[in-house]
């Protein structure tokens, strides 16, 4: 169900766009192979200094693929996709002949040639990855699911991870530090750790670097200079080590204090413009190696924690128990909806019948102006509201003053555009009606089809209870 689930979103994205949707999901269809990776609409970097980037059609990493579907306006900017094309081979160190363009001006029989040998293609790269031993299968789980499932952390292990949320929850931990790491405590050693995701960092050719650390991983990844700078040169372990400040002092003395050992993630951006932490082993303090008078500390990987750290298990909860507690949950938020869309009702009727009193959209307004509550999104579009409606009211006035009697100019536009803000406020309104950002993106949906119980329930189950789950059980272990 994830792998349907994920690919099927991701076909959905692209319905708009009728011959891309149709090449790319006839590539799926016909390679039937659900081992097979499928990124849709991949950002890729096409120049290094720029930051600009494109977007990929469909990219398949496990073969380091790429497919572009050109559609007829493309025949007239043939020297831009040319150039488009090797600023993203460049950068993604992808090869020019694995770079597939299916040109849609063609009818549907050369169109669907064009597929086939793409797919032909696809099918021999797996095979020889896989002769090579080098092909390894999606899993369709999420970095979180994978480690979970696994219950361990590798540097053989090339999976990625998305935040530094999504890195704790794997301890078991539900939210993130707001700084580069999270104490945990390994409950199978009783030994205290520092998750940590430093960021990868460039110097520029003068040595000089923005921030206030840098972090430079190397020997094969063994080693990690950890050097607190507030801006200016990099003074590496192999270089001068300039005098620290007292505020970076207090850093090191810490560490030489309390040297945790460090469960690193280290964070890169990869040339496809993406954000990665990827755990790169379990490091110590080299006691020895510490610039006490200075500003960097070394840590060393420790490679048979590296090879093997082995996660403690959390404590879950079954699936019945979660539909239990998310229903409850649900009931009590959908509850509040029918208040907020019998009060949206009533402002979009008055309206329609010409009745333009806006004191009910005043009182919410004063509301959320009050002393406890923070000014957000909701407070905005309420205030444009009552200003859409008083201009309006203005508007119609004047055309009944001006005009004749029979004269009825009914401002479609403007209509439209009160109508579409009262449907905005009461989506706004309905999501703020739970503090759990899992399920915001579903309460709407939850609420059209809550009388329909079999489609409610089979909603629930398929696209809510996996994460519900997930959410629970780092609550428990919290």
């Amino acid at each position: 169900m994830k792998k349907l689930s994920i690919i099927s979103r991701s076909l959905s994205k692209i319905q708009h766009k009728r011959y891309e949707l149709y090449v790319l999901s006839r590539i799926v269809h016909l390679l039937n192979d659900p081992g097979i990776k499928f990124n849709f609409q991949q950002c890729a970097r096409r120049d290094e200094k720029s930051g600009k980037f494109a977007l990929i059609d469909l990219y398949l990493p496990q073969f380091n693929i790429a497919i572009e579907v050109d559609e007829a306006y493309h025949k007239g900017q043939l020297t831009a996709d040319e150039i488009r094309q090797r600023e993203i081979e460049a950068n993604i160190d992808i090869k020019p002949e694995d770079v597939f363009r299916i040109d849609c001006s063609k009818g549907i029989v050369e169109v669907n040639k064009e597929i086939d040998a793409c797919v032909n293609k696809i099918m021999a790269a797996k095979e020889s990855a896989m002769a090579n031993n080098q092909y390894k299968e999606w899993d369709g789980l999420s970095g979180y699911d994978h480690y979970r499932s696994t219950m361990k952390f590798s540097i053989e292990d090339d999976t990625e991870l998305s935040s530094p949320t999504e890195i704790c929850n794997c301890f078991g931990i539900l939210t993130a530090a707001q700084k580069g790491g999270n104490v945990w405590l390994n409950p199978r050693d009783n030994k205290k750790y520092l998750i940590w995701w430093p960021n990868e960092n460039c110097e520029d050719t003068t040595g000089y670097a923005a921030g206030k650390w840098y972090n430079k991983i190397y020997d094969n990844n063994t080693k990690i200079d950890e050097t607190r700078i507030d801006g200016g040169r990099i003074q590496h372990s192999f270089g001068s080590i300039a005098r620290c400040k007292p505020g970076q002092k207090s850093h090191y003395d810490g560490v030489l204090t309390n040297p945790r050992p460090r469960i690193v993630f280290y964070r890169k951006q990869n040339a496809l413009n993406e954000k990665i932490y990827r755990f790169v082993g379990v490091f110590e303090l080299v006691q020895d190696e510490i610039y006490r008078g200075g500003n960097t500390c070394i840590w060393k990987r420790n490679e048979e924690l590296s090879k093997k750290f082995v996660l403690s298990a959390l404590a879950t909860i079954n699936e019945n128990e979660a539909l239990e507690s998310l229903k409850e949950e649900l009931q009590n938020c959908l509850n509040k909806l029918d208040e907020i869309k019998h009060k949206t009702d009533i402002w979009r009727t008055r309206f329609n019948q010409g009745n333009f009193d806006t004191s009910s959209i005043e009182c919410e307004i004063n509301n959320l102006k009050s002393p406890n509550q923070k000014r957000n999104g909701l407070l905005t579009k309420l205030e444009n509201l009552k200003t859409y409606i008083d201009a309006y009211k203005t508007a119609m006035q004047k055309i009944s003053d001006d005009m004749d009697e029979d004269y009825c100019d009914n401002s479609l536009d403007s209509r439209n555009k009160i109508l579409s803000q009262i449907d905005a406020i009461f989506e706004d309104w309905c999501k703020r009606q739970t503090n759990i950002a899992l399920l915001k993106p579903h309460i709407l949906t939850l609420y059209k089809i809550r009388a329909e119980k079999d489609k409610y329930n089979k909603y629930i189950k398929s696209e809510i209870i996996p994460e519900w789950i997930k959410l629970k059980t780092l609550q428990n272990s919290n």
